[in-house]
């Protein structure tokens, strides 16, 4: 059964890429077709003028034609998943419209005469927003006006506080939307400080500062709460924690990133347990003494390692292996690439 399923599919696949490509087909045809109406569409102009131009344009199709299949196979317009389309294929039509353009300008000028300006960029774009809209729109529509697979009949919902405002927060309201099965539903996001106070996030009102988040909290009777932002305070997520914890409010976490997570031993772990002078050296320095461990632990930076631990007379040498801050602006660079790439979003729950 499995077997016969993945077959059926595998046909019903092949079969809407032969149905693209006919319309494609149609399309490079059609559009000029439609331009030169336009352009003449009076009937004296058209009998001055339009028929001369459309017998051209019937001398120039076959070429053309044969021109466009040969350009959307090596560009493999039709090696993509159109169900997850996004703006790397848009940007691959984009880059075949215009070379088609040129083709059409620069062909119909050697072998059949030159056409009005107007026809060409009428023609180019007709053609380019029946290519688009075939391959986007079908996306958007099911996610928009659809009704997600499996989705429940009952009005049972989950307030969720999304906290954090940054590519993160968009993935997880996009993944949560898509599936029906989910009864958990963003109401609102959370932020740390007051530029974007009063805005919404994609349809979210924004709250910001702990009180507001609070205040935020008990008007939406929110049961569940996610972190979507590495870069936040530590002190105000402490406190969304804690106030979570205090109201039995579900709290996760879902931060991506590149940066490598750090192993071995943390230096301010280890001064809070260290006693006496330290000497604390870092990478490529000659290292700094220190009376005591806790004065040594204000002048450190969290996220270093401990590198090699020493004694030299009576001071404790910690050498300390600097580590690279981690970049939010990196992993929303990383995201956006992926989706360009692939036309999907990164997985959620």
């Amino acid at each position: 059964m499995g077997t016969e399923k993945r077959k059926n599919k595998l046909n019903r696949r092949m079969t809407m890429k032969i149905l693209l490509f006919l319309y494609d087909i149609f399309t490079v045809n059609f559009a000029y077709l439609i331009a030169i109406l336009i352009r003449f569409s009076d009937a004296n102009s058209y009998h001055e003028q339009g028929a001369g131009y459309m017998q051209m344009f019937r001398d120039f199709t076959f070429l053309y034609t044969l021109i466009c299949i040969v350009l959307f196979l090596v560009f493999r317009l039709y090696s993509g998943v159109w169900r997850y389309v996004g703006f790397n294929d848009l940007k691959k039509v984009i880059i075949v419209n215009l070379c088609t353009c040129i083709i059409y300008i620069c062909g119909s000028l050697l072998i059949v005469g030159r056409m009005p300006i107007s026809v060409y960029i009428l023609g180019a774009g007709i053609q380019f927003i029946m290519m688009a809209v075939i391959r986007m729109a079908p996306r958007y529509i099911v996610e928009s006006y659809g009704r997600p697979k499996g989705s429940a009949d009952n009005d049972i919902t989950i307030p969720m506080m999304i906290v954090g405002v940054g590519e993160n927060t968009r993935i997880i309201q996009n993944k949560i939307s898509r599936d029906g099965a989910n009864i958990v539903r963003p109401v609102c996001v959370a932020d740390y400080g007051n530029t974007f106070k009063g805005n919404t996030f994609n349809g979210l009102p924004v709250f910001c500062g702990i009180e507001a988040v609070t205040e935020c909290i008990d008007n939406y009777h929110i049961r569940c709460v996610v972190i979507a932002e590495a870069g936040l305070p530590d002190d105000f997520t402490d406190a969304i924690r804690k106030l979570c914890r205090a109201k039995e409010i579900e709290i996760r976490d879902f931060l991506i990133g590149t940066e490598q997570k750090t192993k071995g031993i943390d230096v301010g772990e280890l001064l809070k347990n260290a006693r006496g002078p330290v000497r604390v050296i870092w990478d490529g320095s000659n290292g700094r003494f220190y009376p005591d461990p806790e004065t040594a632990l204000k002048s450190c930076d969290d996220g270093n390692t401990v590198e090699s631990v020493s004694a030299s007379g009576s001071e404790l040498v910690i050498r300390v292996h600097c580590q690279e801050s981690s970049n939010p602006v990196a992993s929303e660079e990383w995201i956006r690439k992926y989706r360009e790439e692939t036309g999907d979003d990164i997985s959620f729950f």
